[in-house]
């Protein structure tokens, strides 16, 4: 039994020899390969006709094509660049507002801070008194000199 089975797979191993040449013989031919080349190029002017043919009638359904579509996208992503350029200027332009919030804040507190004191010494000195005691001080300068 062993050996009826050694001699099928001999056999089926020499089938497939002589098929492998065969096939071999037949593809590995300058004939072949110029046919297959001929029939290649017959079949890609027939799939761009086809193509021709298809974006016609889609241009003349109003359907968009491919190329509509990805000049769409393209178009897309530039205008989502762009976006995103205007989003980033506008979180700077924001947080350069809150920083001169700030320093408008302060800069008005002190501003109050400074007009309280200024009037409470006008009000705790008379004018005229103060006017006196700058006009001494300025004939004892002159004299001085």
């Amino acid at each position: 039994m062993n050996r009826k089975h050694t001699d099928q797979v001999q056999q089926y191993k020499q089938q497939e020899d002589e098929w492998n040449k065969y096939i071999l013989s037949t593809f590995n031919s300058h004939h072949f390969v110029y046919q297959t080349g001929k029939w290649i190029n017959a079949h890609i002017d027939e799939v761009i006709e086809k193509r021709k043919i298809a974006e016609l009638w889609l241009e003349i359904l109003y359907v968009p094509t491919k190329n509509d579509i990805a000049n769409l996208a393209n178009k897309v992503i530039k205008h989502e660049d762009r976006v995103d350029f205007l989003e980033d200027q506008l979180f700077s332009l924001n947080k350069e507002r809150r920083k001169t919030i700030e320093v408008l804040k302060r800069t008005n507190s002190e501003i109050t801070l400074l007009k309280n004191f200024l009037e409470s010494e006008v009000k705790q000195e008379n004018p005229k008194t103060e006017l006196a005691l700058l006009k001494e001080e300025l004939v004892g300068l002159i004299v001085g000199l």
